[in-house]
């Protein structure tokens, strides 16, 4: 915020009001990743709605299914699918 005003003065002598225009999209930056920051941050997902959405997503024969929270060693088998990445706390599903 303070660079935009510093910026605007330097090059116009004042703060043009195409600064203040600016002023919401600078603010909107850290709360939105303020709040994203919270939403995974939030606890694990509930294992039995996980292998619910799972079933749903097997009868829909989805492609790949890629699951994110939850530790290897906790995940429910996927008949017919198999992990092709993993990563700490993350695990991608493909279809055979």
């Amino acid at each position: 915020m303070a660079g935009i005003a510093a910026l605007s003065r330097a090059a116009h002598g004042r703060i043009a009001g195409s600064a203040m225009l600016a002023l919401p999209l600078v603010f909107h930056q850290a709360w939105m990743y303020g709040f994203l920051n919270y939403c995974l941050g939030n606890d694990r997902p509930d294992l039995r709605v996980l292998r619910q959405s799972l079933d749903e997503m097997r009868r829909d024969r989805f492609d790949a299914i890629w699951i994110s929270g939850v530790p290897h060693d906790q995940l429910p088998q996927v008949p017919g699918y198999a992990a092709a990445r993993r990563l700490p706390g993350e695990t991608m599903f493909v279809r055979r």
